[in-house]
């Protein structure tokens, strides 16, 4: 089970550190993911600040995906964002401030 956190972080609820640490790598991205296509999806540009925080939650967490967990790759994801959201040049700007 997830917890949503006023912090805005997801955190796993579990007594197993471990057990919880390898779920929140697999099962969080996706999580991020869903959340900035759909803020992009509804074109919602008062929204886009926090799905650029996701963004950067899903690139600090794709090197600790392993190589079976059968998630598309962060450089893929960002790739298919770009072609499907391209003309959305707030968010991209947005983008490119942090990088």
């Amino acid at each position: 089970m997830l917890l949503y956190t006023h912090s805005t972080e997801l955190v796993p609820k579990s007594s197993d550190s471990a057990a919880a640490s390898s779920m929140m790598t697999i099962s969080v991205p996706p999580l991020y993911r869903r959340m900035i296509e759909s803020i992009l999806d509804r074109a919602s540009a008062n929204q886009y600040g926090y799905a650029v925080r996701d963004v950067r939650n899903c690139e600090n967490l794709a090197g600790q995906l392993p190589q079976d967990a059968g998630i598309e790759e962060y450089d893929a994801f960002m790739a298919r964002l770009r072609k499907e959201h391209g003309r959305k040049t707030k968010f991209w700007e947005l983008v490119h401030e942090g990088a």
